[in-house]
C-alpha cells in the first residue's frame, strides 16, 4: 500500500531533496527514518498546521476589530515576557455575538515555534548519523552545528554552515529566541493592534520593536523548509561523491 511519507507528497515541490536523500542512505546503516514514518515530514506537518491556525487567527482578528473587553483578573504580578497576563476577549462594537480569543493565538504560537525548532534539531541529528560525529553524546540540537545568536557551534562543518550563513541568519535565529522564550515564560509577547504583532527581538527587552505576527511567521517556515532542503540537496551530492559515513571537509 502506497504511504505518503515525505513532506513532497503533501505539498508538491518543497523540501524536494527528502526523498532522494532517505532512499539513498536506506539500508546502508545510516537510515535517517524508521521503516513506518519520516520523523522530519511529521513535525513539518505539525509545523505547518500551526502556522495555518495563525494565519487564520490574524484573519479573524483583522475581521473583528480592536476593541478589547478583559473578561478574566489580570495577575497584579508583571509577566517574565511582558505579555498579557489574562485572556481578553475581543467583542467588536458592530458584531457583538463574535469574540476572539487571545488564547488561541497563544497556543498555535507556542505549537509553531517548538515543531518548527524541533524541525531544526531533528536536521542537527540526521547530520550526526550521517557524519557519525558524536553517537554517544544523548542530545545533538540545531546549535552544535549551526550556533545561534548567543554561540558559536561546537561542531561547524563548512559545506553545510555556508547553506545556512547565505540564508537569513536574522530570522533563523528570531525562531530560535522564540522558542526559547517560550520554553521559559511559556509565552511570547503578543501585541494587538490593527493586526497583531510580535516582538522583533524577543529576546532583548531593551529593543521594543514588533513585527506582524502573520507574515514573520510565514517567512520564518519557508526560511527553514529552504534551509533544510538545500543541506538534504549537499548532503545528498556528497554521498554520491564520497559515499557513508560522510567526512568533514
Amino acid at each position: 500500500m502506497y504511504s505518503k511519507r515525505y513532506f513532497e507528497d503533501y505539498h508538491f515541490g518543497e523540501l524536494k531533496n527528502q526523498k532522494s536523500l532517505c532512499k539513498a542512505v536506506k539500508e546502508t546503516g545510516y537510515s535517517i527514518e524508521t521503516d513506518d514514518a519520516n520523523p522530519m515530514t511529521i513535525r513539518l506537518l505539525i509545523a505547518h498546521d500551526n502556522l495555518k491556525q495563525i494565519i487564520c487567527l490574524a484573519s479573524q482578528w483583522h475581521t473583528t476589530g480592536p476593541l478589547i473587553i478583559n473578561m478574566g483578573n489580570s495577575s497584579p504580578l508583571p509577566m517574565v515576557s511582558g505579555a498579557l497576563s489574562h485572556d481578553p476577549i475581543v467583542r467588536p462594537d458592530n458584531h457583538n455575538t463574535k469574540s476572539f480569543n487571545l488564547i488561541e493565538v497563544h497556543k498555535a504560537l507556542f505549537g509553531f515555534f517548538s515543531n518548527l525548532n524541533s524541525a531544526m534539531d531533528r536536521l542537527a541529528y540526521e547530520i550526526n548519523i550521517l557524519y557519525q560525529i558524536e553517537m554517544n553524546k544523548p542530545i545533538i540540537d540545531w546549535a552544535y552545528f549551526f550556533g545561534n545568536a548567543h554561540k558559536d557551534p561546537q561542531k561547524p562543518i563548512p559545506l553545510l554552515k555556508d547553506i545556512v550563513n547565505n540564508h537569513n541568519k536574522q530570522r533563523i535565529n528570531w525562531i530560535i529566541e522564540c522558542r526559547n522564550r517560550l520554553l521559559h515564560d511559556g509565552i511570547l509577547n503578543v501585541e494587538l493592534n490593527g493586526s497583531i504583532y510580535l516582538q522583533k527581538y524577543p529576546g532583548d527587552s531593551n529593543k521594543d520593536v514588533k513585527t506582524q505576527m502573520k507574515d514573520e511567521c510565514e517567512n520564518a517556515y519557508s526560511e527553514i523548509v529552504h534551509t533544510i532542503d538545500e543541506i538534504y540537496g549537499s548532503l545528498l551530492t556528497q554521498i554520491e561523491t564520497w559515499g557513508l559515513p560522510l567526512k568533514i571537509r
